[in-house]
């Protein structure tokens, strides 16, 4: 499936921290629907983006900083705002 004229497995893999970051903030929320986030986090991106549990690791390890940074954000935005 090609969505902007890249497979989607290039897709998934550019944008893995964001994809990632907003599964795991889903996951770890208590709202109805964060199984979805658990979904993604254990299936779909491995499907979508045709790389196996040990990539995605190594992924995660690539971009810790990132996730940390978002993280920090929506932290800080929440107790800002509430």
């Amino acid at each position: 499936m090609q969505v902007t004229g890249q497979p989607m497995t290039v897709l998934v893999k550019q944008h893995f921290a964001s994809i990632f970051s907003i599964s795991m903030a889903l996951h770890c929320s208590k709202k109805p629907g964060s199984e979805r986030g658990t979904h993604v986090l254990q299936s779909s991106i491995l499907h979508f983006g045709q790389i196996s549990e040990n990539e995605r690791d190594k992924l995660i390890k690539r971009h810790m900083v990132c996730y940390s940074a978002r993280g920090f954000a929506r932290f800080t935005e929440n107790n800002i705002s509430g």
